[in-house]
């Protein structure tokens, strides 16, 4: 007579023995769905158990919930602790806090916050528990469970951040609705009186460039008539005076209240070499940060867009999401 349970017994070992459609077999196992499942015989008719939901009945539905379970073999000790409302060794409680802990008095934040630091000791105690590695499935399991409970106090937090800043958001963009029409009309027409100043600003900077460089003309045809005049009376010439080069025009400014308007000078470098400039910034020791993030991202979405650039190698990265 073979041994039913041969099949569940290997397998809690490690083994993967074969199974064939319309061979259950008796033992203890795990759906996707997490729950504890049992198969055995009673008598010559197969019967099954599960922690929850539908349960099979007829033998052609419990061979096909066993093909399903067959490689998640448990131990009969964790089918009824299951069974007896307990939980998987790798689920992860969010801690309560409520009476008798002092809590209550909390603001919500600051009890969100307590919680969150009451699962991070949870978790730390856990990971040390298991020598500080994961090194089982299980393990990796009740890491994953660990993230997803911070992930799901993570968007708790967020949702009250949202609701509590909305009404701020609210009264803000009320006041940037009424406010910013005006601020914007005062500054289109400053810079549009600014730009009417500055026409005449230029055109009066180029009026005083050309007076000074025709005194500065003046002085010197005074200077030659002069000395010809001596020549032609036998005299000396007379002692020559320096004659000054014109000097930088006083800038030009206007406004009789609050903060005057001038011209100012702006100095800009514009790129008219690309390749060049483009070669000297790669060539660097080190280059400029912001230079590396903008060759980066354009790398990135030509890759992305399924093209080749020389210089860009493809790289995958595999990481925990």
């Amino acid at each position: 007579m073979s041994d039913i349970w041969e099949f569940w017994r290997r397998s809690l070992l490690g083994e993967k023995p074969e199974t064939t459609p319309g061979t259950p077999h008796a033992g203890f196992y795990r759906d996707r769905s997490s729950r504890a499942v049992a198969i055995w015989k009673d008598g010559e008719q197969w019967v099954c158990s599960v922690t929850s939901g539908y349960c099979p009945r007829h033998k052609d539905e419990i061979d096909e919930l066993f093909g399903f379970v067959c490689r998640a073999p448990i131990t009969r000790e964790l089918f009824m602790h299951i069974k007896n409302g307990g939980g998987w060794p790798e689920d992860v409680q969010i801690p309560e806090r409520g009476a008798g802990d002092n809590s209550q008095s909390l603001p919500p934040h600051e009890l969100l916050a307590a919680q969150i630091n009451d699962m991070i000791d949870e978790a730390r105690k856990w990971l040390a528990s298991i020598g500080g590695k994961i090194a089982t499935q299980e393990h990796a399991d009740k890491a994953a469970n660990f993230a997803g409970a911070f992930g799901e106090l993570e968007k708790e937090a967020d949702k009250a951040r949202k609701n509590e800043k909305e009404p701020h958001d609210k009264a803000a963009k009320a006041v940037q609705a009424k406010w910013l029409p005006v601020i914007e009309l005062a500054a289109e027409k400053k810079s549009w009186l600014k730009k009417e100043f500055e026409k005449f600003a230029l055109a009066e900077k180029r009026r005083r460039e050309e007076e000074a460089r025709r005194l500065a003309e003046e002085q010197r045809k005074a200077a030659e008539e002069a000395a010809r005049a001596a020549a032609e009376n036998g005299e000396p010439p007379p002692q020559p005076e320096a004659i000054e080069e014109p000097a930088p025009v006083k800038n030009v400014a206007a406004g009789t209240r609050g903060t005057r308007v001038a011209l100012k000078t702006r100095v800009d470098y514009v790129v008219i070499d690309l390749p060049a400039f483009a070669a000297h910034l790669a060539a660097l020791e080190n280059p400029p940060p912001e230079f590396l993030e903008a060759c980066r991202k354009i790398a990135n979405r030509l890759g992305a867009a399924g093209a080749n650039p020389p210089g860009v190698e493809k790289r995958v990265t595999e990481f925990a999401a």
